[in-house]
């Protein structure tokens, strides 16, 4: 900044002063707790605004965006309290999400936090398949699909599709409607030893 005064012709020489200062930014930041998560879990977003000083923002409001590879998949207003703004977010997709804030100081400015990202991925599963019947032409399995992450995720599957296929034939769906799927493989009339393809 610079600032000059011209002056009196007559009795007062004319002087000059600067000085040099830098403004500091508002500032945010966002975070999650957890990198990588399982379909329907929950996933903390959260974090704090600062003004030029570095003084924590108490009260206010950031707006929140998640996308993922399909572009916004959420976005939200979080209100801060005691400087903190944080919410509990569940995910029913799985992907690759990235979240970002923005607070408003003003109707002419604002600021924008880093990116952070978290991964929700499927629940694992792990199929079982029981000969009931192996007679030639009368072929019975049951199958059954659970989930498969020790000592978190070991429920049995109640909904969804079996395919199946024998030998080579064609892929054949089969609804699952409980925790055990009953299925006759017709066509089997043989002795010998048949492939048989089940995918859930």
């Amino acid at each position: 900044v610079n600032a000059s005064y011209a002056g009196r012709e007559t009795a007062v020489l004319p002087t000059s002063a600067k000085c040099e200062y830098e403004v500091i930014d508002y500032s945010i930041n966002i975070n999650v707790d957890r990198p990588s998560v399982y379909v329907d879990e929950y996933v903390t977003v959260f974090g704090s605004v600062f003004d030029g000083r570095g003084n924590l923002i108490q009260n206010g409001v950031v707006h929140v965006v998640v996308s993922n590879s399909t572009g916004v998949y959420s976005q939200e207003d979080y209100t801060i309290v005691n400087g903190i703004y944080s919410k509990n977010v569940k995910y029913p997709a799985s992907g690759k999400y990235n979240v970002t804030a923005t607070y408003i100081i003003s109707s002419t400015q604002n600021v924008t936090s880093n990116v952070d990202f978290f991964n929700v991925s499927k629940i694992p599963t792990i199929t079982n398949v029981s000969v009931i019947n192996s007679t030639a032409g009368n072929v019975i399995i049951d199958v059954v699909v659970t989930e498969n992450v020790s000592g978190q995720y070991v429920d049995p599957i109640t909904s969804g599709t079996i395919n199946v296929q024998v030998a080579d034939g064609e892929v054949t769906s089969y609804p699952i409607t409980s925790s055990n799927t009953t299925i006759r493989l017709d066509g089997i009339n043989t002795t010998d030893e048949v492939s048989v393809s089940i995918v859930y």
